[in-house]
């Protein structure tokens, strides 16, 4: 097993974590099964604790259907009715490696419904918080003035920028981001893949000259903005989320992971000199530095000043002591 390999097996599951997190939220897996199966495999060689979080996310990727099953029969009982199909899947903010979204001017056709949820959610789970996550977030917009009526597949973001041509037939870059309240790092990229794939048309812009990296592209804000009715495609479902995606939208970036990592590696390490000590009540610092790296090894292999250091911050913070006669003999404090 190439796992075995793997020395900072740590570094591994922070990434596998947030691939595996992707692909659930954005239905990519290939195999629950075998997904599930890897998780198992995981937890037999690294223990419980390692694999937790990654079985919690499939739990709540099961809990989903039974909560938007739930959350049709709440609506026929109480009649409330949409044009849209609507699905929603609820993740613990402990189990997955994501961030909240800035709120921003949900669009009138989406608001009654997420409302109307969020409150079915908040009276079944009282004293939970729920918070939309709008980069995950994505749905299906139909073009009914083009023939035939093109399906748009499309992220949350371009969702309610052509919304926004329900109600004004043209608007200008400035007035489309003073009406939803997007982060203009956020608007950008979103509008610009729109105007690139021919649905929306921007005044004076050649779709074709556009930036390739979407994300680095500015427009003038007092450019109109319309909707293009002669778009054509040769295909009836046109996935638009993919530019985004390509372009840096969700994409993983090493540091953070990293950061991540060492901060919690501090922790740990300080955690198994606690276990260690409290056990022992006494011990040798170099007998001390072979048990802490003898029981992490199998995680990651900690480097001896770091366990100095986590050494030093535990004297400091009196959970052991030095022995006045002997100094690398360490004490436990109860």
């Amino acid at each position: 097993c190439v796992f075995n390999y793997i020395h900072d097996k740590d570094i591994f599951q922070k990434f596998y974590g947030r691939f595996l997190a992707m692909r659930l939220i954005k239905e990519l897996s290939a195999s629950s099964d075998d997904e599930e199966s890897v998780i198992t495999k995981l937890k037999e060689m690294c223990g419980y604790e390692y694999a937790s979080k990654l079985e919690r996310m499939f739990k709540d990727i099961r809990l989903g259907a039974d909560l938007n099953q739930s959350y049709i029969t709440h609506c026929e009982n109480e009649k409330f009715c949409t044009k849209f199909h609507f699905h929603v899947t609820v993740l613990t903010s402990n189990w997955w490696p994501v961030t909240v979204s800035s709120m921003f001017n949900i669009s009138n056709e989406l608001l009654p419904r997420l409302t109307h949820f969020k409150d079915f959610y908040m009276k079944r789970y009282t004293g939970r918080k729920l918070n939309i996550l709008f980069q995950y977030s994505k749905g299906e917009v139909q073009m009914l003035y083009t023939k035939p009526k093109y399906i748009l597949q499309v992220s949350f973001y371009q969702m309610n920028i052509l919304l926004l041509f329900n109600e004004f037939p043209t608007m200008t870059v400035e007035k489309m981001l003073e009406k939803t309240q997007i982060e203009a790092n956020i608007f950008m990229p979103a509008l610009v893949s729109l105007i690139k794939m021919k649905i929306l048309n921007c005044q004076d812009i050649d779709p074709d000259q556009l930036n390739e990296n979407i994300q680095e592209t500015n427009l003038p804000m007092n450019n109109n903005i319309t909707v293009n009715d002669a778009m054509k495609s040769d295909k009836i479902k046109i996935n638009l989320m993919k530019m985004q995606q390509e372009n840096s939208v969700n994409k993983i970036a090493p540091s953070p992971v990293y950061e991540s990592v060492f901060e919690e590696r501090k922790l740990t390490i300080q955690a198994v000199i606690v276990f260690i000590m409290k056990n022992r009540k006494a011990l040798k610092h170099n007998l001390l530095l072979s048990e802490v790296i003898e029981r992490l090894t199998r995680l990651f292999k900690p480097d001896i000043p770091a366990i100095k250091k986590c050494i030093d911050l535990l004297i400091e913070k009196q959970y052991m002591e030095r022995d006045d006669k002997e100094r690398d003999l360490y004490k436990y404090l109860a």
